[in-house]
């Protein structure tokens, strides 16, 4: 028996350190997963340095003409086959308030042409956006499925149209998380007044503690002080939709700094799930049942 522990330990040391020097697979997903790890533990002391809590008033009742943010729309379960019934709920029954939803990321957990021709059944009296995250588009063969439907046939970052003033979408999982030059562009364009970004991944590294996955992440994501260098806007909102899968994530976090401020939140099928609201100029969180 020992014999065997001692050839098992020898064949695992030699496989970890031929991955480790020669940083052949499984070495970046390793390497990934450890900086999730690493800054989760850190996370208190990470948010308490950089950022202060924010808050966003609670709403019991949808104003009419509302945009709603719904991110990691599947929920938590990979067999679900299409949204999450917490989500599909809260469609059905207050379409007639809401003007446009924008899906900030993971809307399927396996898409398919069929599903993204079923999410504009929902309602076509909505306008529906998406803004794209890694299980609608990291394989191939899911992006070419995505570029394909109406959500996926344009230009990414996209500027539309909500009851808040314009909001730009980001396809983030392209961008291997930083946020593109093109939307840079656009937010230090003062003609164009945006506030809003909305996104499935985090955009800075600081904040990666509060991500559902490291897929897709770049070892090189700008810091935040690097991103405030680039930006001249007054005032940035970053809606994203990768976090809050599981209970150990709040259904939703706000952290500020300056003039950024980071709203991230995510459907996990968890009581208290939380979706975001714009009205009149106006943010506002929403819990759905």
């Amino acid at each position: 028996m020992t014999k065997w522990i001692l050839i098992g330990l020898s064949v695992s040391f030699l496989v970890g350190f031929t991955v480790g020097v020669k940083k052949i697979f499984p070495y970046k997903p390793i390497v990934k997963t450890y900086q999730i790890i690493k800054a989760r533990l850190a996370q208190q002391t990470t948010a308490i340095k950089n950022f202060s809590s924010c808050s966003i008033d609670e709403v019991k009742n949808i104003p009419l003409g509302s945009t709603a943010f719904i991110g990691h729309a599947y929920g938590s379960s990979s067999k679900n086959n299409f949204i999450a019934n917490n989500v599909s709920n809260f469609i059905e029954k207050n379409s007639h308030l809401l003007s446009s939803i924008v899906f900030t990321g993971d809307v399927f957990a396996v898409p398919s042409s069929e599903k993204w021709l079923r999410l504009g059944k929902l309602d076509r009296n909505l306008n529906i956006y998406v803004a794209p995250g890694n299980h609608d588009v990291m394989r191939a063969d899911h992006r070419e499925i995505f570029e394909q439907s109406i959500y996926g046939s344009i230009n990414f970052p996209r500027i539309i149209k909500t009851s808040f003033g314009k909001v730009i979408l980001e396809d983030s999982p392209s961008t291997k998380w930083n946020v593109s030059n093109e939307t840079v562009r656009i937010l230090n364009s003062k003609k164009n007044g945006i506030k809003i970004v909305a996104r499935h991944n985090i955009p800075v590294k600081e904040l990666i503690e509060f991500a559902n996955s490291p897929a897709g992440l770049n070892e090189d994501l700008d810091s935040l002080d690097t991103l405030k260098t680039k930006l001249q806007s007054e005032q940035i909102i970053w809606i994203i939709g990768d976090s809050g899968v599981s209970s150990h994530f709040p259904r939703l976090k706000c952290l500020s700094s300056e003039n950024h401020m980071s709203v991230m939140n995510g459907i996990g099928e968890i009581k208290g799930d939380t979706i975001l609201l714009t009205a009149d100029g106006k943010l506002y969180s929403y819990i759905i049942n």
